[in-house]
């Protein structure tokens, strides 16, 4: 994307694009400019678009490095998608961490597409203080039709859109007249979701981890699949929210801590057996009763604690730093391993890595994948990987799609690396063969 703003005509109030040094105007201002933008399209006929742009983490930003570089990161925020504003553009301060922009003479499909260049835009880190921030982004959009009665219901489409989006999932949601029929869908999913560890309808999939060193299998990360009976495979990124929200992340995480001890119950008996790693949730680590569950079970199952690795995500560490302690130390007495999982994309200090009971990091595909040709990207990466080896700890990639990250990987001395390149995810009674071809392959 390149900054159109020399392209946009200076005698039309809603086309003047904002100077993005000047304090961007707030909602009031930006109803009363959509409203301008609105009438005009309705007399001409010509399409119109409002984006809504969501700026994530901004609250946990502030809560652990204070306003002062939230503030700041939210400034470059504006200044990175000022610079990429298009003509007939308008762009505001919908709320405290969403950027409303107008679209004049784009229809829905121009406007998705913008957006969807918009998140790439932002997924480049900031560097605020000294630091590398990931900002993570999404947009919800509305076009105008016939049956909008006013701009302020056009806001409120592109909000009701940006609902639909999710972490790590859907990024870019559009507002259709069926909006209220999906929101009616998800909430029957979730209905369906209550009863699906009773119907046996959950399967347990994991994606192996690659030493780089020697090119063999060293563990695995364990997925999870929800075979649903009308909608078929849903994978965790599509109802693990629901999972949350609803209060049933706990017996997800249960089941899942249940089947992969099943599985290495009778794994461990080859020589070659390798760990395997459960993800668990902030929900999972405040529970005071977590630590007792997974040695009740390892007991249960009769699997040795060392073939057994948790990965949980930096924002779960910092929700309550004092319960995630509690619980992780507890965990690492049992002699499970922690690994700390997207790492660079939350915002612990360095300090939790020497805090916390940690054995590795895992770097965040967002960096991994385009190191190669991303400065930035790469030396976030290298200094990860120095950071980690520093502190004693395990360094693994996630991301890895080609053979060239994989070399230069390897070059860096990263320890191990996950992803497409190696093989995609599996169902779990798949990973010995699995395990067997690569060995075989590797020995020719």
């Amino acid at each position: 994307m390149e900054d159109d703003r020399s392209r946009a005509s200076s005698g039309d109030r809603c086309t003047r694009p904002l100077g993005v040094d000047t304090v961007l105007p707030g909602s009031k201002q930006q109803i009363e400019t959509l409203a301008q933008c609105w009438h005009d399209a309705r007399l001409t006929g010509s399409p119109l678009s409002v984006l809504h742009l969501h700026l994530g983490r901004m609250q946990e930003i502030g809560q652990v490095f204070g306003d002062e570089i939230a503030h700041e990161l939210l400034r470059l925020a504006v200044v990175r998608v000022g610079a990429n504003l298009r003509p007939d553009s308008v762009l505001a301060r919908f709320s405290d961490d969403t950027l409303s922009l107008i679209l004049r003479r784009s229809g829905v499909d121009d406007a998705a597409a913008y957006a969807e260049a918009l998140c790439h835009l932002m997924d480049r880190p900031f560097a605020a203080a000294g630091m590398a921030f990931c900002i993570q982004v999404s947009v919800g959009l509305a076009g105008d039709s016939d049956d909008v009665v006013s701009p302020a219901a056009l806001c409120r489409r592109a909000n009701a859109a940006l609902a639909q989006t999710r972490p790590g999932g859907r990024r870019v949601a559009v507002y259709a007249n069926a909006q209220q029929r999906m929101q009616a869908s998800r909430l029957a999913l979730m209905g369906d979701l209550f009863g699906a560890v009773e119907r046996d309808e959950l399967r347990l999939y994991c994606q192996p981890k690659i030493d780089l060193r020697t090119g063999q299998f060293a563990g695995a990360e364990t997925l999870v699949r929800w075979a649903h009976p009308r909608l078929g495979l849903i994978p965790a990124a599509e109802f693990i929210a629901l999972a949350e929200q609803s209060g049933m992340i706990g017996r997800v995480t249960n089941w899942v801590l249940n089947a992969t001890l099943g599985f290495l119950r009778g794994w461990q008996a080859y020589p070659d057996v390798q760990t395997l790693a459960v993800n668990l949730s902030a929900h999972d680590i405040r529970h005071p009763a977590m630590a007792q569950r997974v040695q009740n079970q390892l007991d249960a199952w009769g699997v040795r604690p060392e073939l057994l690795q948790f990965e949980l995500t930096e924002s779960a560490l910092i929700e309550d730093p004092a319960a995630a302690l509690a619980t992780l130390t507890r965990l690492k007495d049992s002699g499970v391993e922690i690994m700390i999982d997207d790492y660079g994309t939350g915002y612990a200090s360095l300090s939790y890595l020497r805090q916390f009971p940690l054995d590795g990091i895992k770097i965040d595909q967002s960096f991994i994948t385009p190191m190669l040709g991303d400065a930035e990207a790469a030396a976030i990466v290298r200094s990860t990987i120095a950071l980690g080896h520093a502190l004693g700890r395990k360094v693994v990639a996630e991301g890895v799609e080609c053979e060239h990250v994989s070399n230069s990987l390897a070059e860096q001395g990263c320890d191990l690396a996950q992803d497409y390149l190696y093989s995609m995810p599996m169902p779990i009674e798949d990973l010995p063969a699995w395990q067997a071809v690569r060995k075989a392959g590797s020995a020719v």
